[in-house]
């Protein structure tokens, strides 16, 4: 998974898929760290840093509403990874590990 920071996009095997500001920001954070979980009160103040009024929109559905967005599109560009909620505490980029030795491979060393 690449975040390009310049076209504000997301890009997985060749395609790409545009974000919204927001959903680019919950990107941004998810994959800096893939794996970790980022709370939530990170990712509202990091979707209202910009905002004079810091955030007076209802802030839990504003979140959820941009998970379920991103979600749909990393899907639409073929991301093999999820993004888990992690209940009362945030959110996890679960980014998919290719096995270091093919199971074929292992099964035929072990055959011998």
């Amino acid at each position: 998974m690449n975040i390009n920071p310049d076209r504000r996009d997301a890009e997985y095997g060749g395609r790409a898929v545009h974000l919204s500001p927001q959903e680019y920001k919950l990107a941004s954070l998810l994959f800096a760290h893939p794996g970790r979980i980022v709370g939530y009160d990170t990712i509202i103040a990091g979707f209202y840093r910009d905002d004079p009024n810091g955030g007076a929109m209802d802030a839990h559905n504003v979140r959820k509403v941009i998970v379920c967005a991103l979600r749909r599109k990393l899907r639409a560009i073929g991301w093999p990874g999820t993004i888990s909620t992690i209940w009362h505490t945030g959110y996890r980029a679960d980014v998919p590990v290719k096995p270091a030795v093919d199971m074929p491979t292992q099964l035929m060393h072990k055959m011998r």
